[in-house]
């Protein structure tokens, strides 16, 4: 709007002549009744746009409402993000407790013979192991090492490719991201951006300024909102450009297109207005800007195409940069590219316009500078529960302090690191008798007879007893024995491999068969080879 208004006061100088040239070419102009109707008529239509809308948009902008949202709204939803990572935390430590030790009550409401301690108690600790390990550490913690500090963003100098925290925030960066497009560097970039903002204008200006409405038609927006990673939000004046919204390609330890992530946010409307050829016959046209003009000397941004290959690297007005406060620049509370005040002309300064002189021309623009008013502090992503997608190298119960591969992911062979839920219920020869009578009042033996033998008549083989010692053998406790799997697992329809993702949660419960649980617990793996060698293990251990 201020620019358009800056455009129009350049084009119209006799509507409030300044400087001696235009003074005395004025009232000679005027002589001709044509001409002088044409200046009346632009004269008031840019008197009735300054006054209807230019100057109520920016009495509107001066009550500064970037204050309230940079200052407190967004810090009152980062607030909320810390008490959501807060509460996922607690939930976390509630699930493990009933991971750990949750087939107490239900064991005794259906069995009061069946001691549920005994062999339990490691599986219980595997289970908390399994449960442990499905959670990202670098992102909120695990269940067995919670994160402490909620409201402190995951570390915004973490980008290298083989840090965890940094690919944990990739992760939530690219969900972010997925719906803007990059246009650095692809020939095959849409000429439209997806978040150009043609026709915005427009709502607020009436019909009677059809010639205006018009004008700022004319304008190419260029808008763009993307999160950005650690260093690669520049926002300010550089060697290289400053605008890296728009990168194109993932870099080496440097995550600057789908992957960026987060530490900082960048949003640009970049717009850039001539008026006329370059040149007037042998004269420069005072209202073209060429592109290695700077942008307080023009109407937008002119330097499209500075850097072919990343042709808005160096265009930032209009731009907002909110970043986090171990940027160099970030400490401040981001930086701004908006309209001051005032300008150096005596007249328009309360407008925000800055004037400039080409040769006899006076060229009115709008007043576009870098502020740093602290209203737009970025604290990074804050913690959230994540999915640890790297393997590890031994099954839980071998080395629980491993840390997970950064270069490995974990496959079919290790359930994706979907965790399982173990459980393994010993009856012993004492307890099979049942010397507690159940909820049904009886207190009969449990599937043999009342001596503790159970025959088998398709055999001379003596009858199974329940030997302790010969039970020991089997590498099982005394007494029978049951072993189930329990597991929430994730499928897309069709497709069983897929491991979990964010956009299609479909989860469900079942009892998982024991041998098909990829890497074997030490524990089931000593029982399946202690069976007898012409026993399937598969007809023993299903569920």
């Amino acid at each position: 709007f201020t620019d358009t208004y800056g455009m129009m006061k350049s084009l119209s100088p006799c509507e409030r002549p300044e400087g001696e040239y235009w003074q005395k070419t004025c009232p000679m102009l005027r002589r001709d009744p044509a001409v002088a109707s044409v200046i009346d008529s632009l004269s008031a239509l840019t008197l009735l746009y300054r006054e209807t809308i230019v100057r109520p948009y920016q009495q509107t902008l001066k009550a500064n409402p970037d204050r309230v949202i940079g200052r407190e709204i967004i810090p009152a939803h980062q607030a909320l993000n810390g008490v959501l990572a807060a509460s996922s935390t607690a939930l976390m430590k509630s699930v493990l407790e009933q991971v750990q030790g949750g087939a107490e009550e239900v064991l005794k409401e259906n069995d009061p013979n069946l001691d549920p301690h005994q062999p339990q108690t490691n599986l219980g600790d595997i289970n908390a192991c399994l449960f442990d390990r499905a959670h990202d550490r670098s992102a909120n913690g695990s269940p067995l090492r919670p994160n402490l500090h909620p409201f402190e963003a995951i570390r915004p100098s973490s980008v290298h490719d083989d840090e965890k925290e940094s690919r944990a925030k990739r992760t939530l960066g690219a969900i972010a991201n997925a719906s803007r497009g990059s246009c650095d560097g692809d020939p095959k970039c849409p000429k439209r951006f997806l978040t150009a903002r043609r026709g915005i204008e427009l709502l607020s200006l009436p019909d009677w300024l059809g010639p205006v409405k018009a004008l700022v038609q004319q304008i190419p927006k260029r808008g763009q909102t993307r999160l950005l990673t650690y260093r690669l939000a520049k926002g300010d004046e550089a060697e290289e450009g400053g605008n890296f919204i728009r990168d194109g390609a993932d870099a080496e330890d440097a995550p600057m297109a789908m992957m960026a992530q987060g530490d900082n946010l960048g949003a640009d409307d970049l717009y850039s207005l001539q008026v006329g050829p370059p040149m007037l016959g042998s004269f420069h046209n005072p209202f073209f800007c060429s592109k290695d003009e700077p942008p307080d000397r023009c109407w937008g941004d002119p330097r499209e195409d500075l850097n072919g290959y990343r042709p808005y690297r160096f265009m930032l007005k209009t731009s907002v940069w909110a970043l986090n406060p171990e940027e160099q620049k970030g400490t401040r509370g981001g930086i701004h590219w908006r309209v001051a005040y005032p300008g150096n002309d005596p007249h328009e300064g309360e407008l925000g316009l800055n004037v400039v002189k080409k040769g006899q021309a006076l060229v009115y623009v709008a007043n576009v500078r870098a502020e740093r008013d602290g209203n737009h502090p970025w604290q990074g992503v804050t913690p959230f529960n994540h999915f640890e997608s790297g393997d590890y190298s031994a099954p839980c119960g071998e080395n629980d302090g491993e840390q997970p591969s950064t270069r490995q992911a974990a496959l079919a062979n290790s359930d994706f690191n979907q965790p399982s839920t173990w459980s393994h219920l010993n009856k012993g020869p004492e307890a099979l008798r049942n010397p507690i009578s159940d909820s049904n009042g009886t207190n009969r033996p449990a599937l043999i007879n009342p001596q503790g033998t159970l025959g088998n008549p398709l055999t001379e083989r003596a009858p199974f007893e329940l030997d302790a010692a010969a039970q020991v053998k089997s590498g099982f406790p005394a007494g029978l024995n049951a072993v189930a799997r329990g597991q929430v697992y994730y499928h897309r329809p069709g497709n069983w491999k897929e491991h979990p993702n964010f956009f299609n949660p479909y989860w469900h419960a079942r009892l998982a068969p024991i041998l098909d649980s990829g890497r074997l617990l030490p524990q089931i793996q000593r029982w399946v080879d202690a069976l007898p060698p012409r026993m399937n293990p598969k007809t023993v251990l299903v569920h």
